[in-house]
């Protein structure tokens, strides 16, 4: 084999070796799902549903509180999607639908398929997000939702990354004070989890700026803090994050979180686990 072949096979083999490193970082964009060989059916929810459109969408507006319970979520997400059945262009239903299925991924538990629901979810965002391009919360759904299908089906969402920093950056641009700093929280740990320029868009030391920025404006979220520590933690800034492990845990002390809350306390015992490694190893 002459030199040309094997320059071509030697970027060949390094084209292949940037597609791996992409695929297994977006396994770590966003929080890890539990993996299944067969996905468990839905969650249908006992309740009788009416028929009535406005009944439907008021249902699914009153069912959906950030603290749960989880079943309430799932009957926000059936009343939307009774509606999108007849209507699927109603911007309402499609915003409830993916904002119950983004809540579900995240907080649901056992019972979710998140592969299927992150499809739908995505569908449901993208077309809430064409009815009205200038709605933060939108860009932002459209952009995690993106995240977990990628995250499930990273072969067929190899060149996502730099669509979702597109998604959140609009997001921050258009609200970045959503849900205490939600567009802030997404971009930073997007920016520290990312493999750098040119497979992903990764920038730790920009991602931990963009973390402090959503700390200082709502200093009394605890998933901000929550997620600087994770980022601290992955950057090996062990003593700064547990700081803001401790301010996390204080925070969802003293406050009602539900089940979202109980996520997070896992999160954080497990960040309090991998600190105490790292400081014993140290010593």
């Amino acid at each position: 084999m002459g030199p040309a072949g094997k320059i071509r096979l030697d970027r060949g083999a390094a084209a292949r070796r940037c597609a791996a490193m992409a695929l297994v970082a977006l396994a770590w964009i966003l929080p890890g799902c539990p993996g299944r060989q067969k996905p468990p059916p839905r969650v249908i929810p006992p309740v009788p549903m009416p028929v009535i459109e406005d009944e439907l969408l008021s249902m699914a507006e009153n069912n959906y509180k950030f603290e749960g319970p989880v079943m309430n979520i799932w009957i926000s997400l059936e009343a939307a999607e009774k509606v999108l059945e007849k209507q699927p262009q109603s911007e309402r239903a499609n915003y409830y639908a993916a904002r119950a299925i983004s809540w579900l991924i995240q907080f649901g538990g056992d019972g979710v398929d998140v592969k299927s629901l992150a499809k739908l979810g995505y569908e449901y965002a993208r077309e809430a997000g064409k009815l009205d391009s200038e709605n933060g919360e939108y860009a932002f759904l459209e952009g995690s939702l993106l995240g977990f299908l990628a995250q499930k089906s990273p072969a067929t969402h190899i060149g996502s990354i730099k669509t979702i920093y597109e998604y959140f950056d609009c997001a921050m641009n258009l609200d970045p004070d959503f849900d205490g700093g939600a567009p802030l929280r997404a971009m930073g740990m997007l920016l520290v989890k990312s493999p750098a320029w040119p497979i992903g868009v990764g920038d730790p030391d920009e991602g931990i700026k963009v973390m402090n920025q959503a700390v200082k404006a709502h200093p009394d979220h605890p998933a901000n803090h929550l997620y600087l520590a994770e980022a601290l933690v992955l950057t090996e800034r062990y003593e700064e994050a547990a700081a803001s492990v401790a301010k996390a845990q204080e925070l969802l002390g003293s406050g009602t979180w539900g089940v979202p809350g109980k996520i997070w306390e896992k999160k954080l015992e497990e960040m309090r686990q991998k600190i105490a490694e790292k400081s014993s190893e140290e010593d």
